[in-house]
């Protein structure tokens, strides 16, 4: 999984709407 690594901001994004729910 490196678009993870490559793509903090939407590794972020993701996280946040986890936290969210």
């Amino acid at each position: 999984m490196r678009a993870l690594e490559e793509q903090p901001i939407i590794y972020g994004r993701i996280r946040s709407a986890f936290v969210d729910s």
